[in-house]
């Protein structure tokens, strides 16, 4: 009889064990997390220059007497001035995205009203914000942050 007891006693030991990983794993599962770059992208960008296109080496840059400021508030709302002046504005979101790169998971920015609405990559290494298209013969944008 006593070896009963045991056997049953290992097999609820188990059981329980098991049970408490399912949950943990369905638990951790549905936990909404905050992203660390959605925080850290709220702020006033400019913008310095873009490389890319179809052999990788087009730059584009602003000229010398040329501002342009890409503004991203907390509340997911966008500004992008030229001079001071607004050029666009609307709403963004931050995703998760699979890059063409390395196929990997990326948070990516996606702006309401961009041609390209399938999510930057973002990429920040303070103070400055990299941006790059998340297709075939992508340009990558670069911002310093603005104090």
């Amino acid at each position: 009889m006593l070896k009963v007891s045991t056997i049953r006693n290992d097999f609820m030991r188990k059981i329980s064990c098991l049970v408490f990983v399912i949950l943990e794993v369905f638990l951790s599962c549905s936990k909404k997390t905050t992203s660390f770059v959605g925080k850290s992208i709220v702020g006033k960008w400019q913008w310095i220059n873009s490389v890319g296109g179809f052999t990788g080496h087009d730059t584009l840059k602003p000229n010398l007497d040329t501002s342009v400021i890409l503004i991203l508030a907390p509340d997911h709302t966008y500004k992008r001035t030229l001079n001071g002046q607004i050029t666009a504005q609307g709403s963004y979101d931050l995703i998760s995205v699979e890059s063409i790169y390395d196929k990997s998971k990326r948070e990516a920015i996606r702006f309401d009203n961009f041609a390209t609405n399938n999510g930057l990559i973002i990429n920040l290494d303070e103070p400055n914000l990299t941006l790059s298209d998340n297709h075939v013969e992508p340009y990558t944008h670069f911002y310093k942050r603005l104090k």
